[in-house]
């Protein structure tokens, strides 16, 4: 047998047992290659039903005023866009700067306090969830209800807003 035949089985030994080596414990400060606990961890949301959270009056309370907000808002909303719709009607065709034009923005700036308004109550619903989830308490249905409503309500009206506007002849420069 020659000298080359001998030494491929011994260097293919050599290195198998260099590999090995290097995943035994020698006390090293090296890491282990098992999965950590932070890798096993899964962060999806437990299947197990949660309890709903326990009345909160104060809370209740408090979604009661901004619904009545809302609500009043809407009317509002709704009454300014009754009267601003003839005068915007009235000028739309007339030049930038004209009276009818500078009426119809008048009309569209009373139309738009309302939208402001439902912005507001928007924030401070928000401002109730986030304050709720701060303190670490989980969602509370009724709020999630009136920021919903609430990001609809200013949603539908700054959209009839831009709608009154865009009818209207650009402004001057």
């Amino acid at each position: 047998m020659s000298r080359l035949a001998l030494l491929v089985p011994l260097s293919a030994l050599s290195l198998s047992a260099l590999s090995l080596a290097g995943c035994a414990d020698y006390g090293a400060p090296y890491p282990s290659l098992l999965p950590r606990a932070i890798e096993t961890r899964s962060d999806a949301e437990s299947s197990a039903a949660q309890a709903p959270p326990a009345p909160d009056p104060a809370l209740d309370s408090a979604i009661a005023a901004l619904d009545r907000r809302l609500a009043a808002t809407a009317t509002g909303f709704a009454q300014e866009q009754a009267r601003a719709a003839p005068v915007i009607r009235a000028a739309e065709g007339a030049a930038a700067g004209s009276n009818a034009w500078l009426d119809a923005q008048n009309a569209i700036g009373a139309v738009s306090s309302f939208e402001a308004k439902a912005l507001a109550i928007l924030a401070d619903a928000e401002q109730l969830a986030t304050a709720r989830a701060q303190r670490g308490l989980s969602s509370y249905q009724p709020l999630d209800d009136v920021v919903a409503r609430a990001a609809e309500q200013a949603q539908a009206q700054s959209t009839a807003v831009s709608a009154m506007a865009a009818a209207l002849a650009p402004p001057l420069p």
